[in-house]
């Protein structure tokens, strides 16, 4: 509209809303609230005027008070993962249909030495070492630009799993797990061209990013610093 010309439409949304994500085309937006996502359609609130906004929930079994959400460029999925837990949850913001995948079933170790501490080769019981082994947790998640597959961070794995949408939630022997060695990781941060992600820690005082491929077979790269890290964020060109 012309300068003065701006107007303001009231919605109603769900319940604390706390984060907004738009579409990749600008038809839509996205209020994440602890109801679930209310969509915002820019047409349609245009020709109805105020009202409120269609909500898509998690599901009642899914606290959604304290869930980590990102939405695809397309609008068409909510993915979302909850602190300290391994589940993730993949929210069909059209149909409304929802599917969880734990991590913890397809993470893939890295394979043991025989013999090795802690192993079944080791130790006299089935489970022997099992307990000690660390839960799997997802600490961080980011969408790639595309919006066709998620990085998620295991902290305590020293891994990232990365997650083709929506096929891994049907097909979850389709994840592939990313080892960085014996780097402490908690977040990652992908680039806008979708070919690295820079993986790192806040809650620690380590000195260091890795560089993670994400287009071949080249190896985590570690680079070292002069300082911890805070944040990370990519210049426009990926470089």
């Amino acid at each position: 509209p012309d300068d003065g010309a701006d107007t303001a439409t009231s919605m109603t949304v769900g319940f604390r809303p706390r984060d907004v994500f738009f579409a990749a085309d600008s038809s839509q937006a996205y209020v994440v609230n602890e109801d679930g996502v209310s969509v915002l359609d820019f047409a349609a609130v245009e020709k109805s005027g105020s009202g409120i906004a269609k909500l898509a929930t998690f599901g009642g079994s899914v606290d959604q008070k304290n869930l980590d959400v990102a939405i695809t460029p397309d609008g068409r999925f909510a993915l979302a993962r909850t602190e300290a837990q391994s589940t993730l949850h993949l929210l069909d913001l059209q149909s409304g249909k929802v599917r969880s995948m734990d991590l913890a079933t397809v993470y893939t170790p890295p394979p043991a030495a025989d013999g090795a501490a802690g192993t079944p080769a080791a130790d006299s019981g089935a489970d022997a070492g099992v307990a000690d082994l660390p839960p799997v947790v997802a600490t961080d998640l980011d969408l790639m630009p595309s919006g066709r597959a998620a990085l998620a961070v295991l902290r305590n794995q020293s891994a990232v799993l990365r997650i083709p949408l929506p096929e891994a939630f049907d097909t979850p022997s389709q994840v592939q797990t990313l080892r960085v060695g014996q780097e402490v990781i908690g977040s990652v941060t992908v680039s806008p061209d979708g070919r690295s992600a820079l993986a790192y820690t806040t809650a620690a005082n380590l000195e260091r990013v890795v560089v993670l491929d994400l287009t071949g077979t080249a190896p985590p790269r570690t680079v070292l610093l002069r300082k911890a890290v805070q944040s990370v964020v990519y210049t426009p060109d990926s470089q």
